[in-house]
């Protein structure tokens, strides 16, 4: 195998972040830009490939360098190699000296959107706080004696450096610096064993290490460390079950000594340990990620030249032990990621040489020691995701050198104001505690480049202070009870890439300055009280990739400036009070990933615009007042996701577009189901000359409450008066009165949705297609259609007429044909004439269906018709009960019953004995009632009394029908 470099990189990281989510197979596409500096950038792609198990489709490139990555079940990457290189020749490795790719909350993070459109959030994080990552990498080396790091621009200063040959090589190089523009090459001389990195300009040599020729192992045997800290090196091997270590490689490799390890003077081959150049002393200890279980034995305060300690993400427990602060020669001490409980040694404050100090993600709990003062050479403090309490000591303060400082998720309650002494504070994590107030001295911290404060109890206001922190590049104030203002004095943060102020308390409106945060990447002002309308500055932040104003009380309109914004990819104003139209320069932004309107009170159509938006994955439009035609090219939106990518509901939208129907269908199913869109089928019927009905056919959606609108016009197009809206959305008819005789009228009808938990606003559609009816002065109300009239029978033809006078014409037709005049004229005032039903001029009409009646004013400007056709029946009356044979006992109770077809008004009913008339049982009763409880025996003028050959006679009042029993009944 080729001579490999191992080139660990330490620096600070702005993420900025391009994804996509692949096709169906689940894979992951688009790109990412990590900033290393103002000038310097390194692309992370990420593309999908068919892996082996256990890989995730992900590549990293750095420079020209792509890795696979292989990530464990809680995001952790394990491995990375080159795409397509067999699994036992990897490529690439990240070294964890930091928590690489891990979901955590105070890490810098991309979004992946996965299927149903659920963000998940994957964090850069690093034990060193929020935005630093340290990795270890191993390159390929190429064309023999130059390596190159791809087009990765690096100029490192202050460097510290540290050098070790692994195997015959391959070397370890450790730098730790910031970064300044410029191009490095970073070349390993292979004739002469020389290292170095140098400037591309002008060669000047930065850095170089010469070794003539690689170390000889057997020859170092005869140097030997002292036995205390042999010693001390086996204690930690026992407390920690040694034998179980993922890697114990040259500890315990034959021969072996008296005290069971490898011989003395092999201890610079043992996995993890570094000596000194001569072998005389142990300088670093790194087993990180090694299954390291157990305690850590005090004996380690006896290694008194170590300067570098790591033994993160292991398994140790117990407490860390105040011996470590004999270590006085330490520079790195690593001790995240376990299970340590305890207190935080004060005898750690002795380390006075110590740069980084990594206590993070254990079980440490009590104050921070004020001791921890003391270390003026401390560079990077992470003490986070423990149970610390109390204040952060002031002491912190004296920390002048100090650039990063991390106490993110403990339970700390105040920040002294010291803190604002720390010149070169680069990264400040405080997130996840229970502070509540900000000092204002924190805008004193020149040089701090990321001030989190996520996630605590700040019930102040924002320290208008912090508008002086000129470089600062990542601000998180977000969940916290904050109150008042936004304090315009942060739009003098220049260089401030993400604002992060959700679910706070915030209020007022969005102060116009904001607009000057040229450089912003994300800003997030989710679920606060910020009212007023969104100011139109906004659309000057055209770096922008994210903007969320979610759940606010903004209003008014949305601005149009926000075209303007050519890199947003996430547009958040979901859940506001928003009205007024979409604005159609928001189809300008062509790399819009995430479009979300939804819940406010938008109305007008949506614009055709928002068709052009090819990369949209998810469109939410729901829960407005949005109505009319859906534009047919939204059909180019091919990349929303399926079925989820889409939200219509609840509107007053539509389509009678096939194809745009099928495409809304595919996703989103039934969005037609909650639409409130006008009713179709509307007919206008004339009642009488002061009334006209309206019917329609009832729309789909009929749940949550409302109704159809009706309005009218005396002339076609409008303007429209309101008459009166239904009790709700299953009505198919309404009756509009007061209307002037004789005038021809307009009308159309709207649906109305009531708000409901879905939306809050009212939702009306557009109106309908327009019908008109004439109010006629002269309106034949009977027959109408529907009726069956006896023959020969007696029935009034009824009419209303308004302000007109002289006579009129009856008319009988038969199947749309005229028979005849059924009176040739009649005073139009008496409004009634009683017909013998079927009678007309020349004849007598014979029973049968589809009969109408005419009216017509004697100067044939007026008429009417039957609105449908009648029937003229052949009448009957029969008797039904009493029929023969019965015998009923004397005064009981019993009905007479009989049936009667095309008969009106009463009949009376007759008793006989002996075909003799003995009197009248009843009269007046109603044709229709069918029945009579008849006290056995009464009658007109008497009793009958008990005996046979009775009889019963029921007579129509005007005597032309009748009917008897069929045989005699008897009375006992």
């Amino acid at each position: 195998m080729e001579k490999l470099i191992v080139f660990i990189l330490s620096t600070l990281i702005f993420f900025s972040p391009v994804l996509a989510r692949a096709g169906n197979d689940g894979g992951i596409k688009g790109d990412e830009t990590f900033l290393f500096s103002d000038r310097a950038t390194v692309r992370i792609s990420f593309e999908h490939y068919k892996m082996q198990e256990g890989w995730t489709p992900v590549v990293l490139s750095i420079g020209e360098i792509n890795c696979l990555l292989r990530m464990d079940e809680t995001g952790k990457v394990l491995e990375m190699r080159e795409p397509g290189a067999p699994s036992a020749e990897p490529v690439c490795f990240i070294d964890v000296v930091t928590k690489s790719l891990r979901k955590e909350a105070d890490s810098l993070y991309f979004d992946v959107y996965e299927q149903n459109n659920i963000r998940t959030r994957w964090r850069l994080s690093s034990t060193k706080t929020v935005g630093t990552v340290c990795q270890k990498i191993l390159f390929r080396e190429k064309s023999g004696v130059d390596l190159y790091l791809g087009t990765l621009r690096l100029q490192l200063k202050q460097v510290a450096w540290d050098f070790k040959e692994f195997s015959p090589g391959l070397y370890h190089i450790q730098f730790h610096g910031s970064i300044m523009p410029g191009y490095q090459r970073l070349v390993y001389e292979k004739a002469v064993g020389k290292l170095h990195l140098t400037h591309e300009w002008d060669n000047k040599l930065i850095l170089e290490q010469n070794r003539t020729q690689p170390p000889n192992p057997a020859a170092s045997v005869a140097a030997a460390i002292p036995s205390q800290e042999r010693a001390a090196l086996i204690a930690l091997y026992n407390s920690t079950n040694g034998d179980n270590w993922t890697n114990s490689s040259g500890w315990k490799t034959p021969p072996l000594a008296a005290d069971g390890f490898a011989l003395p003077g092999t201890e610079n081959t043992w996995y993890g340990i570094t000596c000194d150049p001569g072998n005389t002393t142990i300088q670093q200890i790194s087993l990180y990620n090694n299954n390291l279980d157990g305690v850590l034995p005090p004996e380690l305060g006896n290694l008194a030249n170590l300067q570098y300690f790591r033994l993160s993400d292991n398994y140790l427990t117990r407490r860390i032990p105040p011996e470590l602060g004999n270590l006085v020669n330490l520079r790195v001490l690593y001790l995240d990621c376990n299970n340590l409980f305890g207190t935080i040694p004060p005898e750690l404050g002795n380390l006075i040489n110590l740069r980084e100090l990594y206590l993070d993600c254990n079980i440490l709990f009590g104050s921070i020691p004020p001791q921890l003062g003391n270390l003026t050479n401390l560079q990077y403090l992470a003490l986070g995701e423990n149970f610390l309490s109390g204040s952060i000591p002031p002491e912190l303060g004296n920390l002048a050198n100090l650039h990063e400082l991390c106490l993110s998720m403990n339970q700390l309650d105040a920040i002294p104001p010291e803190l604002g002494s720390l010149a070169n504070l680069r990264c400040l994590n405080l997130s996840s505690n229970n502070f509540n107030v900000i000092p204002p001295e924190l805008g004193n911290l020149a040089n701090l480049h990321e001030l989190n404060l996520n996630s605590n109890l700040l019930n102040c206001s924002i320290p208008p202070e912090l508008g002086k922190l000129a470089n600062l590049q990542y601000l998180d104030l977000g969940s916290n009870p904050l109150s008042g203002s936004l304090p315009p004095e942060l739009g003098n943060l220049t260089n401030l890439h993400e604002l992060w102020l959700y679910w706070t308390k915030l209020s007022g409106s969005i102060p116009p300055e904001l607009g000057n945060l040229a450089n912003l990447y994300y800003l997030n002002l989710d679920s606060n009280q910020f009212n007023g309308e969104i100011t139109p500055e906004l659309g000057n932040l055209v770096n922008l990739i994210n903007l969320e104003l979610y759940d606010n009380q903004f209003s008014g309109s949305i601005p149009p400036e926000l075209g303007n914004l050519a890199d947003l990819q996430w547009l958040d104003l979901g859940s506001n009070q928003l009205s007024g139209s979409i604005p159609p320069e928001l189809g300008n932004l062509a790399n819009l990933y995430i479009l979300e309107l939804f819940d406010n009170q938008l109305n007008e159509s949506i614009p055709p615009e928002l068709g052009n938006l090819a990369n949209l994955k998810v469109l939410a439009l729901n829960s407005n007042r949005l109505s009319g035609s859906i534009p047919p090219n939204l059909t180019n939106l091919n990349n929303l996701s399926e079925h989820y990518g889409l939200n219509l509901c609840w509107n007053a939208l539509y389509t009678n577009n096939d194809i745009l129907r099928a495409f809304l269908d595919m996703h989103q199913w039934r969005w037609e189901y909650s639409q409130t869109v006008a009713p179709a089928n509307i007919t206008a019927t004339s009642v009488s000359n002061t009334s006209i009905d309206i019917h329609w056919t009832p729309i789909t959606y009929t749940s949550d409450t409302g109704g159809y609108r009706v309005f009218y016009s005396s002339t076609p197009g409008g303007p429209y008066t309101y008459f009166g809206m239904t009790a709700d959305k299953l009505a198919s008819s309404l009756t509009v009165t007061g209307l002037n005789p004789g005038v021809t009228y307009y009308f159309v009808v709207q649906t109305r949705t009531n708000p409901h938990i879905a939306n809050l606003n009212t939702v009306d559609s557009e109106y309908s297609s327009e019908v008109s009816a004439t109010a006629l002065p002269l309106i034949l109300t009977s027959p109408n259609g529907g009726e069956s009239w006896g023959l020969n029978t007696k029935r009034n033809i009824t009419w209303t007429s308004s302000g007109l006078s002289g006579n009129v014409r009856l008319e009988l037709w038969k199947a749309n044909k005229k028979l005849g005049n059924i009176v040739a004229s009649f005073p139009i005032v008496n409004g009634s004439y009683a017909w013998s039903v079927g009678n007309y001029g020349p004849g007598i009409a014979p029973a049968g269906n589809d009969y109408t009646v005419k009216i017509i004013t004697a100067n044939g400007l007026y008429n009417d018709a039957s609105n449908t056709a009648f029937s003229i029946i052949q009448p009957s009356l029969t008797l039904t009960s009493p029929r023969g044979s019965e015998s009923w006992k004397l005064r009981t109770q019993q009905n007479i019953t009989w049936a009667s077809v095309g008969l009106t008004g009463n009949v009376k009913i007759l008793l006989f004995k002996d075909g003799v008339q003995l009197g009248v049982i009843a009269r007046g009763i109603p044709m229709a009632n069918g029945t009579y409880a008849w006290t056995v025996g009464r009658y007109s003028g008497g009793m009958a009394t008990a005996g046979s050959n009775y009889t019963v006679k029921i007579r129509s009042e005007d005597n032309s029908f009748y009917s008897s029993g069929s045989g005699p009944f008897t009375i006992w």
